[in-house]
């Protein structure tokens, strides 16, 4: 909290100093001498100057003596201080009321600025979630990418009608509101909503009658068709994002853009989505599910698709969620698959340090409501490290798990 109110702070300083550069109402020079020799600050300054501007300013005459006026910017000072203290208590204020639940209306709409440091660290926590804070362009496709055939043609895009060998024609066509391009000696041909492939395949059917050296009955051509695209269809692509995600709706992203690097834009799934099974819904079908702890882990995009106009991506909720504390090389909370095992687990948190006890590990678990009334809210389970390959597929992980790894066969208390 006190790195949001330094920020705050600079903030303030900042505004204030640009405000005082400006000066509309230039101080007068003996004011001026007297403001450099007290080492002012821009706030403090700031006040002065506003003094100055106001009916009710005590400095109002420049040429009053020099201890007149050190006493009256003292005042000044003096006030300039206490507002500040007493809006440093009201934000101590706002703090405990958050925690007590007793904020007011006015106050409730305030309190998520000064929850964003609690909310960055809760994130942190987390496995994998925090890379989705990085700018989306450092980690988008190069666009000088070989043309999908399974593009979806729209409105806007220029399609490339190159014709060779005996005939050679080469011709643009830009894709109108209607879907239509105008193809010469053939007429309006409808494309929207068509891959690349089916245009090319549409166009060489209608440009065989007028062409008879394009695929010739006797199977043998002396005309070829090529169709592409051209740089004008290089336009953003309109997708979704549902499920668990900050800002459900519809994104903008690069037409090179896959599975993968589209996640950015939405800045990922929030903390309460998975990040072991993000879907890809084209047309009503889930056509493709990643895991995004493969590419944290070895750097592979493995099952990685491209994007197409109209998908949608669909973030289910977190599934089973341990905690690893202690002597463990990433003391955080993952997600677990559920035939994923706690020698998984221990993998993904990348192994045990040099100093961890490995002897003794301790699994905290909170009891299922149904089962408390015959051992309590809460259990504690003792495994051993060195015999983890055995015990790994013995113990059954459940779903809000806390496992402690354990230093000098004492256990450490860390969050």
């Amino acid at each position: 909290m006190n790195y949001l109110k330094s920020n705050l702070c600079l903030f303030f300083v900042i505004t204030v100093a640009n405000t005082v550069t400006g000066q509309n109402f230039p101080l007068p020079s003996n004011i001026k001498e007297l403001i450099k020799s007290k080492n002012l600050n821009g706030i403090e300054v700031s006040e002065i100057q506003n003094m100055l501007d106001s009916d009710k300013s005590p400095i109002k005459n420049g040429l009053d003596p020099f201890e007149k006026n050190n006493k009256k910017i003292e005042e000044v000072i003096d006030l300039d201080q206490k507002i500040i203290s007493d809006e440093i208590e009201d934000i101590s204020d706002v703090e405990d009321k958050i925690v007590l639940g007793d904020l007011s209306d006015e106050e409730n709409d305030s309190k998520d600025i000064l929850l964003d440091e609690d909310v960055i660290l809760k994130n942190d926590n987390y496995y994998g979630y925090k890379i989705f804070e990085l700018n989306p362009e450092n980690f988008q496709n190069t666009t000088n990418f070989a043309v999908d055939p399974n593009y979806i043609v729209g409105y806007g895009d220029e399609i490339i009608v190159l014709l060779w060998g005996e005939t050679e024609s080469y011709d643009e066509y830009i894709v109108s509101k209607d879907g239509y391009i105008f193809v010469k000696n053939i007429g309006q041909v409808f494309v929207n909503g068509l891959t690349l492939e089916k245009v090319e395949e549409k166009l060489f059917k209608n440009l065989q009658k007028v062409f008879s050296t394009l695929g010739s009955n006797n199977g043998i051509s002396s005309t070829y068709l090529d169709v592409t695209l051209g740089k004008s269809s290089l336009r953003p692509l309109r997708i979704f994002a549902l499920g668990e995600v900050g800002q459900p709706g519809a994104y903008n992203v690069k037409s090179s853009s896959s599975l993968f690097t589209s996640l950015y834009y939405f800045d990922g799934p929030t903390i309460d989505g998975s990040l072991r099974d993000i879907k890809l819904i084209r047309d009503g079908k889930e056509i493709a599910s990643i895991d995004f702890y493969n590419y944290l882990l070895s750097g592979k995009q493995i099952g990685d698709v491209k994007i197409q106009r109209g998908d949608v991506i669909f973030i289910p909720q977190r599934g089973k969620t341990i905690q690893m504390k202690g002597e463990i090389k990433r003391p955080q909370i993952f997600e677990l698959k559920e035939n994923e095992t706690l020698e998984d687990l221990i993998n993904y948190s990348g192994g045990f340090l040099a100093t961890t006890y490995t002897k003794r590990a301790q699994i905290k678990r909170v009891v299922p409501p149904n089962e408390r009334k015959f051992i309590g809210d809460r259990i504690l389970i003792d495994i051993e490290i060195n015999n983890l390959p055995r015990q790994s597929k013995e113990i059954e992980l459940v779903d809000g798990d806390e496992i402690t790894e354990t230093y000098n066969n004492s256990t450490l208390k860390m969050c």
